[in-house]
């Protein structure tokens, strides 16, 4: 017999000094509020390289999951370093589809 859980997705709040908003605005997971990972994030958007060739981080907020058919996806908007709605990404959002 299977028991039902509660699975929760959301992002942290930054903590100065103790987690930065690199690692707060990616998606954490829980369940039945015992949070996974050591309640660090698991999923992080995919971010860009600059012309210094330095690694230029991105960063989601608003986790929300969604299932169609067999395929879940995990959904976040896309925001800046202060976790505020990019104005040029207000139509989009990073998406992370998974079976399992």
């Amino acid at each position: 017999m299977y028991k039902d859980i509660v699975l929760s997705l959301y992002s942290r709040d930054v903590v100065d000094g103790q987690y930065p908003n690199g690692l707060a605005y990616s998606v954490h997971l829980a369940i039945d509020e015992i949070p996974l990972h050591n309640n660090y994030g698991i999923l992080f958007p995919k971010g860009g390289i600059d012309e210094l060739n330095r690694i230029v981080p991105k960063f989601a907020r608003e986790i929300r999951v969604a299932q169609v058919a067999e395929t879940y996806f995990i959904t976040g908007i896309d925001v800046d370093e202060e976790g505020i709605s990019l104005s040029e990404s207000k139509d989009r959002l990073w998406c992370w589809p998974t079976k399992d």
